[in-house]
């Protein structure tokens, strides 16, 4: 029998962040209302701490998307960067410019001369670093200096979002000079139960779908016991047990969230 191939916009539940599928959980959005303000009135730099899969690599897509109209956004992980030359080349890369064959004095005087550039319409770079708490801590002081560009206005505005190993890097003396410029600073912790009952619905809905259709009484409490309401392992199960019930057609039973989660 042929296997039917789903596109990844009908599966409610996917590991990866999908800007469509945002759901407005208390946590996630203020810090997302507090960090766009703070980029938008040149505040300083923002903060985003979280545990794995709360949310911050959706938080960052969901502000790049919100601000490309209007700045040039660099979208960086830090895991995939450790020396100047490849950060250099990850901005150039994100905002278009040239950046192959170039040493790293040139990749450097082309990001400046861009951000120049930008500040001349009243316009700026945005840098949102994902997994900043594995990014060299000389990197981020590079990314400092770089907010310190002579414009007439402040042009380059940073967000860094990482584990609670980012803050506690950026508490020692040696990060003291970026610690002082943090405008905002926000927290993602799991959704309640509350709010995991309205991730859930939000999802199905996002892929056209009901989530009573999909999921039998009871399977919304099961998934919030099993995955303490951390979003990433809420898509990891959901979309486990819907691959366990394959094409039946039937919704799944809550004893199915349980053999999902094993």
């Amino acid at each position: 029998m042929r296997t039917v191939r789903r596109h990844p916009s009908s599966r409610p539940f996917m590991a990866a962040p999908r800007v469509d599928f945002y759901h407005p959980a208390r946590d996630i959005d203020a810090a997302l209302h507090a960090t766009e303000r703070a980029v938008r009135r040149a505040e300083g730099i923002g903060l985003v701490v979280g545990s794995a899969g709360t949310g911050k690599s959706l938080l960052l897509a969901v502000l790049a998307e919100r601000l490309r109209d209007d700045f040039d956004v660099a979208l960086l992980s830090g895991a995939r960067i450790c020396t100047r030359r490849a950060l250099w080349q990850s901005i150039l890369a994100e905002i278009g410019e040239p950046y192959r064959g170039l040493d790293e004095g040139e990749l450097r005087l082309g990001i400046v001369e861009r951000i120049r550039g930008l500040a001349a319409t009243g316009s700026g770079l945005v840098i949102l670093v994902d997994e900043a708490n594995t990014l060299p801590s000389r990197l981020i002081e590079e990314l400092r200096l770089l907010t310190n560009v002579p414009t007439p206005m402040p042009s380059v505005h940073l967000v860094l979002a990482g584990t609670a190993a980012l803050e506690e890097a950026l508490g020692t003396p040696r990060m003291e000079s970026i610690a002082q410029r943090i405008a905002t600073r926000h927290y993602l912790e799991p959704l309640d139960h509350a709010e995991t009952m309205a991730y859930l619905r939000t999802q199905a809905r996002a892929a056209g779908q009901s989530w009573e259709a999909l999921f039998g009484a009871g399977c919304d409490d099961a998934v919030f016991t099993a995955t303490d309401g951390v979003p990433r392992l809420i898509n990891q199960l959901c979309d486990h047990a819907l691959v366990l019930a394959g094409e039946s057609g039937r919704s799944i039973a809550t004893a199915e969230i349980g053999r999902a989660h094993v």
